[in-house]
Formats: structure tokens, sequence, C-alpha cells
């Protein structure tokens, strides 16, 4: 059920059917699932439908992209940065309807809350993404792009914000550089602990507090 499959837009209805459909199968499958306080299975499932009828709303709002303007859904790109690949997968490459020669990647995020001014403009995952696209050549010559998040927050009524941003050749070389310097010192086993609000969820918590 996809704009791509299909050639239409589906009707708000069908989406948060096919959801409320497999949230129960998943349901059944992993009855171990640990929640957080005051989470449980019925509630995510009340806050991921409203979740997805405000994206729906504003999507409407913004104008549904025609069958046309889908470039790619969830590409894969990969590209050798020295004895590695670094690779991606980009969520979403849009035509604009009134430019075929201006691209937007779009990048679909969930959040408590609002994005900074910071995190907006040094997310490395957005510098990741321009490059491979950068670099694979998968765009036509001479193409030009925008870098897009579409942040979905979980606030009590849920809403989308649209996040755009840039990223110019040298935050591409900063991001290579770093990301050689995390590739040699895993090489060389050289870890330590970033204490940062995803640690209650790390699978890897027990090993940090042990340094």
């Amino acid at each position: 059920m996809s704009i791509l499959s299909t050639h239409e837009i589906p009707r708000k209805e069908e989406l948060t059917e096919s959801f409320a459909i497999y949230w129960d199968m998943r349901r059944k499958r992993d009855d171990e699932v640990k929640f957080k306080a005051k989470e449980s299975w019925d509630k995510l499932l009340d806050l991921g439908t409203k979740m997805m009828e405000a994206y729906y709303h504003w999507m409407s709002e913004q104008g549904m992209p025609k069958h046309e303007d889908i470039i790619a859904v969830e590409q894969p790109f990969q590209v050798s940065i020295g004895d590695m690949d670094l690779v991606g997968v980009v969520d979403l490459i849009l035509r604009d309807s009134r430019d075929e020669n201006l691209f937007h990647l779009i990048d679909h995020k969930t959040a408590a809350r609002k994005y900074d001014d910071f995190k907006i403009a040094s997310d490395a995952q957005m510098t990741c993404y321009k490059f491979l696209l950068d670099s694979s050549g998968y765009l036509p010559d001479g193409a030009q792009m925008t870098l897009n998040y579409d942040v979905l927050l979980k606030t009590k009524e849920p809403k989308v914000e649209r996040y755009s941003t840039v990223r110019d050749e040298k935050a591409i070389s900063r991001f290579l550089k770093i990301a050689r310097s995390i590739l040699h010192a895993i090489d060389e086993q050289v870890f330590y602990p970033i204490p940062s609000w995803v640690c209650g969820d790390c699978p890897f918590r027990g090993l940090c507090e042990k340094y």
C-alpha cells in the first residue's frame, strides 16, 4: 500500500488500519517486550495512530508527492573511505514538481522535543547522506539538492516540523576526518564511555559501567 506500488494516494484510514493489524501481530509475537514507565501496547498503539494521522494531515497540506516525483524510498548507498565502506540508507528522495533539476532528500525522524539550531546544522547523519549522494553519482550531473528533516514530534497532540539545512565541503571534510579517526580507534581497540540520554536503552550499558 504505497504511492509507488499503486500510483494512488492511500486513504488515512487504510494506513491506520494496516498499522493496527501489524501492531497486533507484533504484540502476539513479542510478548516479552519491556516498556518504560507509563507505556503499554495499547498506549503506544494510540500514540502511533495519532502520529500517523498528524503526518498524513501535514503531508496533505504540503502536497502529497506524485508517483513520478518519487525517485527513491529507503535507498541504500555504499562508498569506500579507505579500507572501509561507508553505508547509509536514505529515507526518501523526491524530484521537485516545478524544477526537474532540483531534488529533495528527506530523513524521517520522531522526537520528544523540537530540534535546536545546533543539531540541525551539525548532525552527522545528514552530512553522511550528502557525501554518499555526491560520491555515488546517483543524481544527474548538475542536480541541485535540498537536505531536510521531517520530524514527527511525540507531543500530547503530535505534530510535524520540517527542518532544512545545508552541508558544504568543509562539513563533509570534517565528517570524513572524524570517521577515519573513529575507525582507527576501533582498530586499536580504544573504547571509552560517552554518557548521553540514550544510555538508558543502550545494550552496552553494562560494559560502559565497568570503566
